[in-house]
C-alpha cells in the first residue's frame, strides 16, 4: 500500500504493514552453516523503517529477505518508498540498495491493552455528533459526478483526471501515459499550480505516471494540462471522485454495535451465535466444514547463549498443552572431573549430564548434547533435539534448568484444540433463488478492526430488519454470507502473544528450523493458499520455500483448513454472485487480476473493458457510502485491479472466487464466476499542519480511529449489498451504438467506437458472421484506459452483440464501413477527420416524416392488431436492434380494453404490447413476435380474453409464457404492479366511469398519458373506483415498500376520500390534475419535467373522445418511454386549447427524425404540424 514519498509520516502507534513475500539468504544469515559468529536472533518486530529503494525489483529482494514490507509508493524523483516492518537485528543488516528516511518504534501488545475488549467503551450518537460537527465538506461536495475525460490518442494520454472533497480539503489526482514512457518528465498543471508526476514502474515495466499522494488544491479546478519538457501536452476536463457528504444514520437505525474493543475470535464468533439465537426468522449459523489446527504450538526449551555455536534446543513431538509443556529439560555440570555426556530421563524432567575435563569445566558442545539426547529412546518417543539452524554447534553448550513451553499466553478462554469457524447467513428467504453475498474478514490475523467491519455488518441487517426500509429491502432481496474471522487461531495469538501475527499459526516449519527465534515467523499467509495464479505455479508475491516468510504460500495450493473453508463455501452456494475479501490496511478498493508472473509481468487474464468499467462503476457507488459516515475519500489512485494500483499477492482467495466458479449452463455472457472485491479498512489521514498522509495502522487507537474504520466500511457493505441486489433485477440487455452509421462513407481508415448505455463487453465479428460470446472483445489500450478503438481500412460489415455484467446479452447489431459511395447517398461523411472520396451525385433518399400521421382517417377506423403491430415497430424499427428492447412482448385482448389499463408499467425499455383475438394465434401478431426476437410472452387477462389456445400455439413456436391476470381490471393492475422497476412510488388512475355516467371512456382517459409515464418511470399504476380505494390496491399499498402515491385525474376521477384511505396507510399522496382529461395529460407530460424551461423534442398525440382510443394511447405507452415524448390528447378533428398551449410553449422539436406521432385524426395531425412549423 502506497505511502507518499517525501510527505509520509511514520507514527508509531498507526504504522503500516502488508508483507508481502519470502527469503532472499544470500541477505540475511537466516539458515545455518558453520558460522562460529553467527548470532542467535528474534525476529519479532520491534520497529517500522521508512526505507528508500532505486527499483521495483528491490521490492521483491526485501520480501525475499524476511522484511515485511508494507506500503509501497512511487517516490518524487523516481524509486520507490516503503514502509518496512523490522526487528533490530533486519535494521542493522539493511542491504545496500535500501536507504533509511525515518524510524519509529513498533507498539507492542502491553501498548494495547486499553483497547482490547471490554476495556473500552464508544457512544456511538455522541461520536456521529462529532464527527458530523467536524466534517465541513465543501458545498461543491455535493454536486453530481461531471462527466468523465475524453482521452484522445495524443502523445500524453490523461488516463484520469479527478479531484475530491473530504473534511480536510480539495485535492486532485491525476494519472497519465507518455509514449515517450518513463523517461519522460511530466507536470500537471491545475488553477495555475505546478504539481510534479512520479513515473510508476512495476516488473520492469513502465505503467503510468502519477502523483506519490493526492494534491491539495483551493478549489475543483474544471480542468487540468499534463505537459512535458519537450513542449507536448494535453489538457482535458475534470470529473469529482466520490461524490457526496457525509450524512447521519435515519432516526430509529439501529448501529454502534462493535462499540467494545478488538475482539479476539472466541469473542467475535459469539457475536454471530448471539445474532442468530435472537433472530432465527432471517438467519441461520453454518459450521464451516474444515477445523482449524487450533491456537496451539509443540512445546520448546531452548538453551541460553548469544552464539549460535552453543546454543540447542529441545522440541516436543506433542502439542504443549497435550503434555509438551510438562517437560523439563536439565543441563547440568557434575562438577567432577572427566565425565561423559550422558541422558537420565525420569518421569518427565530429562537431564543432560555434561562431559567434563581434568578440571571438572563442562565442555560438552551443543552438537554432542544434541546427539546424546536424540540417541535415547525415550527422548525420541517425546520429542527431539536441535543445534540452532544448523550450526555446527563447536561451543560448550550452557547448564542450566530449561522447561518446555508452548509460549502461549492467551486465556483459559481460548480452547488449545480445533476451532470450528462459522459464517451467518442473513437473508429473509434463504433457498438459493436469491443473489449470494460471501463478506469474509481477517484473513490476516493483525488486522484487527477487519471483524469488526463483519460482526457490525450483521448486526445492522438483523437489528434494523422490519423497521429500516432499505434494510427489510436488501434482506429480502439477498442471500448474505458472513464469515467475521477466517483466520481464529492466528487472531488468538496476534491478540495474546504477538500482536504483528498476519498468518494463520500451523507450523510447517521443519523440526529442525523451528528454534524460539521463529515462534512469531510460523504459520501461512492464507491470502497466498489458493489455487489461482499462485506461487506454486510461478506467480509472483508469495514464497513456496521459506515457511517463515511472512508471505509463505503453504505447502500446496488449498492446503489450510481456513482457505478451504472458504473454497467450500463459495462451491456449496452456487448462487453467490459477489465476494467482500476484507483486509486492513491503506484504504484500498481492489479487483482481479492481483496476480502476475514478474518477468514479463505476465498477469491473470484482465477483465474485458466492459468488466472493468463495471468494477469502477459500482466501487464509486460503495465509496460514496464509506465517505458518508465522516468524510474518509478511498483515493482514486487505490481503485482498481490489485496489480495496477498495489502489486502481485499470487494464490490470493479473491482471484480464486474470480477466475474458479462458474455454471456454464446458467452464467455464460459473464466474464468472472463471482464478482471478487477486496476492501482495505485504514485510509490514510491528510495532516495539513506538516502536509503529510499518515499511516493509521492495523491496530489503530480504537475509540479516536479503530472505531470510525469499522462504521465507515461497514457503511460500505451496505453500498455493496445494494450493488448485488442492482445486479439481481437487471434483466435489460445493454444498449449500444457505434460512431459510424450505414449512411457514412471514408476514404482513409476509421476508428470505430462503441457507446453503451451501462458498462458492456462488446463481442464483435468483421467478416460477416454473427457475433457470439467466443468472438473477440474490445479490450482497454492500456490499464486504466478507455477502450482501444477498433480502426478498420477496407469494406466490412462490422457486426457485435453487447453482455453486461449480469448476463444480460443484446441481439446482433450491425453496421457496413464503407471506403465508396453507398447505393443509397446518406447525408455525407462520417465524424472526425475522414472525408468522402466526393460528393454524392444524387439527390438524398427522403427522411421520415416530421409529423408522422398513424391513424389518419381516426382510431375507430384502425384494426387494434395491425396498430399495436405498428406502433411495435415504432418503437422497435427493422433498422435498429432488438437490444432497445426487453428479451418480452406483452399480449392483450384486441376487443376489452380492462386488462391492459395498467400495461404501460411492463411497456419499458421499448417492450412492445401487441393486441390479439381471443382464441387464435393471429399470424401477424406471431410474425411480430418472431421479427421482435423475443423468448418470452406476457399474457395479460384471464382465459376469457386471452384463450389457452393461444398461449399453447405461443409454445408451440417455442416461446415462454406468463399469464398475468386477476378477477377484475384492479386486481390486474395489482399483479402487474408486482414486477415494476421502481417501487418507490406508485400512480393510482380510475378504473371504472363514475356511477351513472354513460361515458365508457372514463374508465381509461386519464390512463392514455398515464401509461406512458408509467413506462417512463418503470412504476406501478394502480386501479381504483372514484369514490373508495379499491380493496386490491388498499392490500398491495398495506404491503408495498412504496413511499408515495401519485393520484392521476382530479376529485371527480379520484374522490379525496380515496386519497384519505392511502395516507392512513402510512403514504405520501399527491395529485397531477388538470380541468378535464385533456389538461390532465398536460399535466402529466409537466409532471414528467417537460415545461417551457425544458421543452419536449418529441409528443405523441392520441385521439382522447373516441371509444378506441385506448388501442392507440396504450400500445403507444413503450414508444412514449423509449423516445422521452409525452403523450396529449385529441378532440376529434381537433387539438382542444390545453394540448395546443403546450405545444406551443413547451415543445421544441428535435432538428432530425420524426417529432410528432398522431394517433388521432388527419385534421388534428394537421395542426400539429401547423403548430410545429409556426
Amino acid at each position: 500500500m502506497p505511502l507518499s514519498s517525501v510527505r509520509t509520516r511514520l507514527v508509531s502507534r498507526f504504522a503500516v504493514l502488508i508483507p508481502v513475500a519470502a527469503m532472499l539468504l544470500a541477505t540475511l544469515p537466516l539458515v545455518g552453516g558453520a558460522d562460529a559468529d553467527q548470532r542467535v536472533t528474534d525476529e519479532s518486530v520491534t520497529q517500522f523503517l521508512l526505507v528508500h529503494v532505486p527499483e521495483s525489483s528491490h521490492i521483491q529482494m526485501l520480501e525475499v529477505a524476511g522484511y515485511d514490507v508494507a506500503e509501497v509508493n512511487a517516490a518524487d524523483g523516481g524509486g520507490w518508498d516503503l514502509s518496512v516492518l523490522a526487528s533490530d537485528g533486519q535494521a542493522e543488516a539493511l542491504p545496500g540498495f535500501a536507504r533509511i528516511l525515518d524510524s519509529a518504534p513498533a507498539p507492542t501488545l502491553e501498548d494495547l491493552q486499553d483497547d482490547l475488549f471490554g476495556n473500552v467503551l464508544v457512544e456511538p450518537e455522541e461520536m456521529q455528533q462529532r464527527v458530523v460537527a467536524e466534517a465541513q465538506m465543501a458545498e461543491f461536495a455535493e454536486s453530481s459526478p461531471s462527466p468523465a475525460p475524453v482521452v484522445e490518442d495524443r502523445y500524453i494520454d490523461v488516463l484520469r483526471a479527478d479531484w475530491f472533497a473530504n473534511s480536510v480539503g480539495i485535492f486532485i489526482s491525476v494519472e497519465a501515459h507518455s509514449e515517450e514512457g518513463e523517461d519522460d518528465i511530466l507536470t500537471v498543471t491545475a488553477n495555475g499550480e505546478e504539481f510534479p508526476m512520479s513515473r510508476f514502474r512495476d516488473a520492469g515495466q513502465y505503467m503510468y505516471h502519477r502523483f506519490s499522494s493526492p494534491e491539495r488544491v483551493v478549489s475543483p479546478p474544471t480542468q487540468v494540462t499534463v505537459s512535458n519538457d519537450d513542449g507536448e501536452s494535453t489538457t482535458v476536463p475534470t470529473r469529482e471522485w466520490t461524490s457526496g457528504s457525509v450524512s447521519p444514520f435515519p432516526a430509529g437505525f439501529e448501529w454502534g454495535f462493535t462499540n467494545e474493543g478488538y475482539m479476539d475470535a472466541v469473542q467475535t464468533t459469539e457475536q454471530i451465535v448471539d445474532i442468530a439465537a435472537n433472530y432465527p426468522d432471517i438467519t441461520e449459523l453454518i459450521d464451516l466444514p474444515y477445523l482449524t489446527n487450533g491456537y496451539r504450538r509443540q512445546a520448546v526449551a531452548q538453551t541460553s547463549g548469544g552464539s549460535a555455536s552453543e546454543v540447542l534446543y529441545l522440541l516436543s513431538n506433542a502439542y504443549g498443552s497435550e503434555g509438551g509443556n510438562d517437560w523439563t529439560l536439565v543441563l547440568e555440570n557434575p562438577g567432577t572431573p572427566d565425565a561423559t555426556t550422558s541422558v537420565d530421563v525420569t518421569g518427565t524432567t530429562i537431564t543432560v549430564t555434561l562431559a567434563t575435563d581434568a578440571a571438572g569445566t563442562a565442555i560438552a558442545t551443543a552438537a554432542e548434547v544434541v546427539a546424546a539426547l536424540n540417541a535415547n529412546a525415550a527422548v525420541q518417543a517425546m520429542g527431539s533435539a536441535h543445534t540452532y539452524r544448523g550450526n555446527e554447534g563447536t561451543s560448550p553448550a550452557i547448564a542450566g534448568t530449561y522447561p518446555l513451553s508452548d509460549r502461549l499466553s492467551a486465556p483459559d478462554t481460548i480452547a488449545r484444540e480445533p476451532a470450528q469457524v462459522k459464517a451467518i447467513r442473513i437473508g429473509a428467504q434463504r433457498d438459493g433463488t436469491r443473489p449470494g453475498l460471501m463478506i469474509y474478514c481477517q484473513e490476516h490475523a493483525r488486522e484487527w478492526v477487519t471483524p469488526l467491519v463483519c460482526v457490525e455488518t450483521a448486526h445492522r441487517l438483523t437489528a434494523n430488519y422490519g423497521t429500516d426500509a432499505d434494510t427489510t429491502r436488501l434482506v429480502d432481496a439477498l442471500d448474505i454470507f458472513i464469515v467475521p474471522t477466517v483466520n481464529p487461531d492466528g487472531t488468538n495469538f496476534s491478540m495474546y502473544d504477538y500482536n504483528f501475527q498476519r498468518k494463520s499459526m500451523t507450523n510447517h516449519c521443519e523440526a529442525d528450523n523451528s528454534d524460539t527465534g521463529r515462534w512469531n515467523s510460523m504459520g501461512v499467509d492464507l491470502n497466498r493458499n489458493y489455487r489461482v495464479g499462485s506461487a506454486h505455479d510461478g506467480y509472483d508475491g508469495a514464497s513456496t520455500t521459506s515457511c517463515t516468510s511472512g508471505t509463505y504460500a503453504g505447502p500446496a495450493e488449498g492446503s489450510e483448513p481456513e482457505a478451504q473453508n472458504e473454497m467450500w463455501l463459495a462451491e456449496t452456494f452456487p448462487n453467490i454472485e459477489f465476494a467482500m475479501n476484507t483486509h486492513s490496511h491503506g484504504g484500498y478498493f481492489m479487483w482481479a487480476p492481483a496476480s502476475y508472473i514478474e518477468e514479463g509481468r505476465v498477469t491473470l487474464p484482465r477483465p474485458t473493458a466492459g468488466i472493468e468499467a463495471y468494477f469502477e462503476e459500482t466501487a464509486e457507488d460503495i465509496l460514496r457510502d464509506i465517505k458518508s459516515f465522516r468524510g474518509t475519500v478511498i483515493e482514486p489512485g487505490r481503485a482498481g485491479p490489485v496489480i495496477d494500483v498495489l502489486y502481485s499477492a499470487a494464490g490470493n482467495s479473491a482471484d480464486d472466487h474470480y477466475y474458479e466458479y462458474v455454471d456454464e449452463e446458467t452464467e455464460v455472457g459473464r466474464d468472472p464466476d463471482i464478482f471478487a472485491f477486496n476492501f482495505e479498512v485504514g485510509a490514510r489521514i491528510y495532516d495539513p499542519v506538516d502536509d503529510s498522509w499518515d499511516s493509521t495502522g492495523f491496530q489503530p487507537d480504537f475509540a479516536s480511529e479503530g472505531f470510525y474504520q469499522a462504521m465507515e466500511f461497514a457503511n460500505g457493505m451496505y453500498g455493496l449489498l445494494e450493488v448485488v441486489e442492482a445486479f439481481g433485477e437487471d434483466t435489460q440487455a445493454p444498449v449500444t451504438s457505434t460512431n459510424i452509421a450505414d449512411t457514412e462513407w471514408f476514404e482513409e481508415p476509421v476508428d470505430v467506437t462503441f457507446d453503451s448505455d451501462e458498462p458492456a463487453t462488446i463481442h464483435y465479428t468483421t467478416d460477416g458472421s454473427v457475433p457470439t460470446l467466443d468472438s473477440p472483445v474490445i479490450e482497454r489500450r492500456y490499464i486504466r484506459d478507455i477502450p482501444e478503438p477498433l480502426t478498420i481500412s477496407e469494406q466490412t460489415v462490422l457486426r457485435w452483440i453487447a453482455v453486461d455484467a449480469s448476463g444480460n446479452q443484446s441481439r446482433p447489431q450491425q453496421v457496413t464501413v464503407r471506403f465508396e459511395p453507398p447505393p443509397a447517398p446518406g447525408p455525407g461523411p462520417g465524424p472526425g477527420p475522414v472525408t468522402p472520396t466526393e460528393e454524392p451525385t444524387e439527390e438524398p433518399t427522403e427522411g421520415p416524416d416530421r409529423v408522422l400521421s398513424v391513424t389518419p382517417g381516426g382510431v375507430d377506423e384502425a384494426d387494434p392488431t395491425d396498430l399495436s403491430i405498428e406502433m411495435s415497430q415504432l418503437t422497435n424499427p427493422s433498422t435498429r436492434a432488438f437490444a432497445q428492447a426487453a428479451d418480452s412482448a406483452i399480449i392483450a385482448s384486441d376487443t376489452v380494453f380492462a386488462d391492459a389499463l395498467a400495461s404501460g408499467t411492463l411497456q419499458t425499455d421499448g417492450r412492445s404490447l401487441l393486441l390479439n383475438e381471443a382464441d387464435e394465434l393471429e399470424s401477424a401478431v406471431l410474425a411480430e413476435l418472431q421479427r421482435l426476437g423475443v423468448e418470452e410472452v406476457i399474457v395479460l387477462g384471464g382465459t376469457a380474453a386471452i384463450s389457452e389456445a393461444v398461449t399453447d400455439a405461443l409454445e408451440a413456436e417455442g416461446f415462454s409464457v406468463t399469464r398475468i391476470a386477476g378477477e377484475t381490471r384492479t386486481e390486474t393492475a395489482t399483479a402487474i404492479a408486482e414486477s415494476a422497476a421502481d417501487t418507490d412510488g406508485l400512480l393510482l388512475a380510475r378504473a371504472y366511469p363514475l356511477d351513472g355516467s354513460s361515458d365508457a371512456t372514463q374508465a381509461f382517459a386519464d390512463s392514455l398519458a398515464a401509461g406512458g409515464w408509467a413506462a417512463q418511470a418503470g412504476t406501478g399504476l394502480l386501479l381504483t373506483q372514484s369514490e373508495e380505494l379499491n380493496d386490491s390496491a388498499a392490500t398491495y399499498l398495506s404491503s408495498s415498500s412504496a413511499s408515495d402515491v401519485t393520484a392521476i385525474g382530479g376529485s371527480a376521477a379520484i374522490a379525496d376520500v380515496v386519497l384519505d384511505a392511502v395516507e392512513a396507510l402510512d403514504l405520501g399522496t399527491n395529485r397531477v390534475q388538470g380541468a378535464n382529461r385533456f389538461a390532465t395529460a398536460v399535466a402529466i407530460a409537466e409532471a414528467r419535467g417537460f415545461d417551457e424551461g425544458n421543452p419536449a423534442e418529441r409528443v405523441i398525440v392520441v385521439e382522447g373522445q373516441s371509444a378506441m382510443s385506448w388501442v392507440a394511447g396504450f400500445t403507444a405507452a413503450a414508444l412514449s418511454a423509449s423516445t422521452d415524448a409525452p403523450i396529449l390528447l385529441a378532440n376529434g378533428d381537433d387539438l382542444p386549447t390545453e394540448t395546443m398551449s403546450f405545444l406551443e410553449s413547451a415543445f421544441a422539436p428535435a432538428e432530425s427524425g420524426t417529432v410528432v406521432v398522431c394517433l388521432a385524426e388527419q385534421a388534428a395531425c394537421d395542426a400539429a404540424e401547423a403548430v410545429m412549423e409556426s
